[in-house]
């Protein structure tokens, strides 16, 4: 689906454009991160959650550990 090009000054985020475009969900930081320890995050959490088929939230507290 794309966004209302109209409406684009509305989101206030990625995030939040990506819900408002019905989304399922958005993993995003409160803050500043380092771009190699996002990707060894991410990389991890997708491994976890479409290779070993865990919950995205499971999956997400384990690539954290």
């Amino acid at each position: 689906m794309l966004a209302d090009l109209q409406r684009a000054e509305e989101f206030g985020s990625l995030s939040t454009g990506l819900l408002q475009v019905d989304s399922a969900a958005v993993i995003a930081s409160l803050w500043s991160v380092r771009d190699d320890s996002t990707m060894i995050l991410i990389s991890r959490f997708c491994h976890l959650w479409q290779g070993e088929q865990l919950e995205p939230a499971e999956a997400l507290r384990q690539a954290q550990l």
